[in-house]
């Protein structure tokens, strides 16, 4: 199934928002099950610790989390996709545009 550069963008947003979503929840938690649980490190914690609940709509509405999602953990985001086929589909897509 072919998409248009537009629905593939709005889709990323919208699986971003996700993420960002899944950060924050996960950063409620203390950093050591977080470590133990994902494998991130301090920095990718602190990350996540740094995301205010009044710039999470602003990101997503921007486009601008690009840079957030590329500095997660693989690990952790393979974990948040392993029961969501849309982030799957989104992995395939960012791999498939790197080259």
């Amino acid at each position: 199934m072919q998409f248009t550069e537009r629905e593939i963008m709005n889709r990323i947003k919208r699986i971003n928002l996700q993420f960002i979503i899944e950060m924050k929840r996960l950063s409620q938690l203390s950093p050591a099950v977080v470590k133990a649980n994902t494998g991130c490190d301090d920095r990718t914690i602190q990350l996540m610790k740094d995301i205010k609940e009044e710039n999470i709509m602003k990101l997503a509405e921007e486009g601008n989390n690009t840079l957030l999602v590329s500095q997660w953990n693989h690990e952790l985001i393979k974990k948040l996709t392993e029961d969501n086929l849309d982030v799957v589909e989104f992995e395939l897509l960012a791999d498939s545009a790197r080259g």
